[in-house]
């Protein structure tokens, strides 16, 4: 049965502006462990999922490619759209997400890579 005490379209929701935002630019440090908590936590909830995971990263696992970890997160957050949070437990684990990845679920796209081009020195 859904958690009731939750908005859980915007959990949903959430988790997927997380996955999006981090394989577009990969977390680091405790972003970065925070998400592959997430990852271990719900693919061990909900194991259906981990054909659809494994398929991106079979041996090695997350960390040798963490923009695969976001789309992972992604499908994560596409599959609590069908099958709302279950539980305070499923809660705990989207809660830890959002409280460590900041206002990354809002579409935010954390700190700057070496990746993102600086637009500050316009001519």
């Amino acid at each position: 049965m859904p958690a009731s005490n939750i908005d859980l379209w915007e959990y949903a929701k959430f988790v997927q502006a997380v996955g999006r935002s981090l394989r577009i630019n990969p977390a680091t440090g405790t972003e970065l462990t925070a998400a592959g908590t997430f990852y271990t936590s719900v693919l061990a909830y909900r194991p259906w999922l981990a054909d659809t995971m494994y398929q991106n990263h079979p041996v090695t696992g997350y960390l040798d490619n963490v923009n695969s970890l976001g789309r992972d997160i992604y499908v994560m957050g596409r599959d609590l759209m069908k099958i709302p949070v279950q539980d305070s437990t499923e809660q705990g684990y989207c809660d830890t997400l959002f409280t460590a990845t900041g206002d990354r679920k809002y579409g935010d796209m954390g700190t700057l890579t070496t990746a993102d081009v600086d637009h500050s020195s316009g001519s």
